[in-house]
């Protein structure tokens, strides 16, 4: 069976529809407290960002000011989270801390410049939202990532932040599947054979991967649409042999296991050029690609250097 068949094989077997229809459930996320005017700026801010035209015609963020009302309590109960603006950094609202205690997600924030460092709370400055919108992607990723599909989708201000960490996480998932199988190296020049099984397992991974980014980006096609325009973003990304022979030349003398290099880096690098091919709208060339791959394999290597004997970090669970 050549790579061709056992990648259109695999990605029949992945329920593409049920992906979407989790991608297309509206988020919601409720921002109370702080004047009117910077509740608005930051509702606002949150539809800002790669590919805004994407948006779809609902709207998944309001605003109330507090002490919270009745519109505003049953807004704060449907809500997959609850940004809570704290102008002065004090804290105290008799209904947020019950629903706080209740394990409703509460993101405290408050107004802030450059300079201000409130310990535990994120900062919002209009000057430069990135990095707000950076943490709070981080956040939501972390608490909810169930959800991080939707929120790219739903908000272009969340993408950068939701869609890397969810290249970085699938990318760890397929390195630690590969140490953990203990299956052989997958450099073609090595003359070892990769088991077709492992091959699945990464492919469909990365299928999925990109399928989520499409959705994350705000793409309405179904996967038979999607997919074969993403394979030809990335070359020969999907195809393992391929990511092996731009890495070869890497491996010799850096102490990683080659099949942990290929598996993380050839997933990083896809993951990423299909990103800023949605954010920009172009194609990055076999050179750009190829930088890719070598910067994913310095990630690789110096976040294993961190680990006692190239123990990798726990995968978040989807």
């Amino acid at each position: 069976m050549n790579r061709f068949q056992i990648l259109w094989r695999t990605l029949k077997e992945i329920n593409f529809v049920a992906i979407r229809e989790e991608a297309e459930v509206p988020p919601r996320i409720l921002i109370v407290g702080g004047p009117a005017e910077t509740r608005e700026r930051m509702m606002l801010s949150f539809y800002e960002g790669p590919k805004a035209n994407t948006v779809p015609p609902w709207q998944a963020v309001t605003s109330h000011p507090l002490p919270c009302n009745e519109a505003c309590k049953g807004t704060a109960a449907s809500a997959d989270a609850i940004l809570w603006l704290h102008p002065t950094g004090e804290q105290g609202d008799p209904y947020l801390d019950a629903v706080r205690r209740q394990g409703k997600l509460i993101l405290d924030a408050v107004i802030a410049d450059e300079q201000s460092l409130v310990p535990g709370l994120l900062r919002w400055n209009e000057a430069v939202p990135d990095r707000f919108f950076g943490q709070v992607g981080k956040v939501l990723a972390s608490r909810i990532p169930e959800r991080q599909v939707a929120l790219a989708r739903a908000f272009p201000a969340l993408r950068p932040s939701l869609l890397k960490g969810l290249v970085e996480s699938v990318s760890w998932q397929n390195a630690v599947y590969v140490l953990a199988s203990g299956m052989g190296e997958m450099i073609p020049v090595f003359n070892l054979s990769v088991d077709i099984a492992d091959m699945v397992v990464l492919t469909k991974n990365q299928a999925i991967m990109a399928y989520r980014i499409a959705l994350g980006m705000g793409e309405y096609g179904d996967a038979k649409e999607v997919l074969p325009t993403l394979m030809s973003v990335v070359g020969g990304g999907f195809f393992w042999r391929q990511i092996a022979r731009q890495l070869v030349g890497l491996i010799p003398g850096w102490g990683v296991a080659p099949q942990v290099a290929v598996a993380y880096a050839g997933t990083y690098a896809t993951g990423i050029a299909i990103y800023q091919w949605y954010a920009t709208g172009r194609k990055l060339s076999p050179k750009e690609l190829g930088g890719l791959y070598r910067q994913a394999f310095s990630r690789v290597r110096e976040m294993l250097k961190k680990k006692e004997r190239t123990r990798l970090p726990a995968v978040p669970e989807k």
